[in-house]
């Protein structure tokens, strides 16, 4: 499954017309399905998984000298690309969601000009109804 949601990135992006960046698309390691966006890395020490019989939480981060605008431009389409939804566009702030899944991104801007994204997952057990 992980390599379907890959294969579709790296498709998606070389009909956009940039097969040099479909071919050096990278990962996060802690959601292998979510692309990295340019100019980040991600903090592995840093993520975090919690499961229970709800669903499951996970947490990651990733820094570096991006710019938050060029960081919210490449994953607007990327993600959807992978089957997300788009639903919050708030300052600092993008969500989306697929299926029982939610993916929030929250940045922020450090006083060193560099980028902290957090990536936080939401997975609710299939248990449970949506609202």
């Amino acid at each position: 499954m992980i390599l379907a949601w890959r294969f579709a990135l790296v498709l998606a992006v070389a009909l956009a017309g940039s097969a040099a960046a479909a071919a050096q698309a990278r990962f996060l390691a802690t959601f292998e399905d979510v692309p990295l966006a340019p100019g980040l890395e991600e903090q592995v020490g840093r993520a975090f998984t919690f499961v229970g019989a709800a669903g499951a939480i996970e947490e990651t981060v990733a820094a570096g000298a991006a710019d938050e605008g060029a960081v919210r431009s490449f994953y607007r389409p990327a993600l959807e690309a992978l089957g997300w939804s788009l639903e919050e566009d708030g300052a600092h702030r993008l969500a989306f969601a697929r299926g029982r899944e939610r993916l929030t991104l929250t940045f922020t801007p450090g006083s060193d000009g560099r980028l902290s994204v957090r990536y936080r997952m939401v997975a609710r057990s299939a248990s449970l109804a949506l609202d």
